[in-house]
């Protein structure tokens, strides 16, 4: 995952260490594919208004990131019908895309936050968005694009830098 800057209280190379391996592990042990191919800083081609996401936030302390995985409707339904065993030619429902891809960045989040070393860090209730989130002030982003089998998606790291703290008088 490439930053957009680089903050000194966040180790961007931690955190995507972190993600790479959660992919790979979700690839194999949930989608049941043999492994995630991964795109270094890149992002998913669709038009902004094609995007679906599922977005979750990582909490601790002053620190805050809001981890996202996010692509096409299609590659969405595509990933619906591989986690819930569907056939090619089935149809998945809308609530069921948005329930699978929202449980995969569950998923994703709780092993990113297993390899990560924080104790303390903290998962918010995923939730889905159509559309890109991008980062507004105080805010820094990274993003790679990952390949499970037939379905790109796009994992999105949006953070928050440290506050600075007022020192006593």
């Amino acid at each position: 995952m490439a930053t957009s800057t680089q903050s000194n209280d966040f180790d961007a190379e931690k955190w995507v260490s972190a993600i790479h391996q959660s992919l790979q592990t979700v690839a194999c042990e949930t989608l049941g594919v043999e492994e995630a191919t991964i795109t270094r800083a890149a992002t998913h081609p669709a038009e902004a208004s094609k995007i679906k996401g599922a977005y979750i936030s990582l909490v601790e302390g002053d620190f805050s990131a809001l981890l996202g995985l996010r692509g096409s409707r299609d590659d969405c339904e595509h990933l619906a019908r591989m986690m819930l065993e569907l056939a090619d030619d089935e149809t998945a429902a809308e609530e069921d895309v948005s329930g699978t891809i929202s449980e995969l960045a569950n998923i994703i989040a709780g092993v990113v936050k297993s390899k990560i070393g924080i104790p303390d860090l903290k998962l918010g209730i995923p939730m889905v968005v159509s559309g890109r989130v991008t980062p507004a002030n105080q805010q820094e982003a990274a993003s790679d694009l990952v390949r499970f089998g037939p379905v790109s998606l796009e994992i999105f790291l949006l953070y928050r830098r440290k506050r600075a703290r007022k020192s006593a008088a």
